[in-house]
């Protein structure tokens, strides 16, 4: 399975890995040493059942369904905070036209990087500056477009 590098790099912290629970079917990377010819993170792996291998150095990735469950929301809610979180227009209903990307959402290439991203803003009050995650003061967040919470 191809590896998302910029996804591995966002769920590689501790408010991603630490608490989790191991489970079959989990999704995993280890990080490789620097210098290592193919690239900085092996190929994705799959927790199989009864199965036994180095988990304290693995790379948790959250699929899909970890993360809705992660945040823990109402299907409605869900849907409409992340809408906000998306739109350019911050959510204005004033006959704007909706469906463009404001600048944030725009540096992320796929779906999970994505929900990766509004969760880590949504439950942590933290975004990302393109290499980590930064903790923001959530009365910073206000009126940039990420205080939709």
């Amino acid at each position: 399975m191809p590896i998302d590098d910029l996804y591995t790099l966002m769920c590689d912290c501790p408010e991603i890995q630490e608490g989790h629970e191991w489970k079959d079917g989990d999704l995993y990377v280890y990080r490789m040493p620097e210098g290592y010819p193919h690239g900085q993170f092996t190929d994705v792996r799959l927790v199989y059942p009864n199965s036994e291998w180095p988990r304290d150095k693995a790379i948790w990735l959250p699929d899909q369904d970890d993360l809705d469950g992660m945040l823990d929301l109402p299907l409605p809610e869900l849907v409409y905070k992340f809408m906000y979180f998306c739109d350019r227009y911050e959510g204005t209903t004033g006959g704007e036209v909706w469906g463009e990307f404001n600048e944030y959402c725009q540096q992320f290439t796929s779906m999970k990087q994505l929900k990766l991203a509004f969760y880590m803003k949504e439950k942590r009050h933290k975004i990302w500056d393109g290499k980590s995650w930064e903790a923001q003061d959530i009365d910073l967040l206000r009126g940039s477009g990420l205080d939709k919470s």
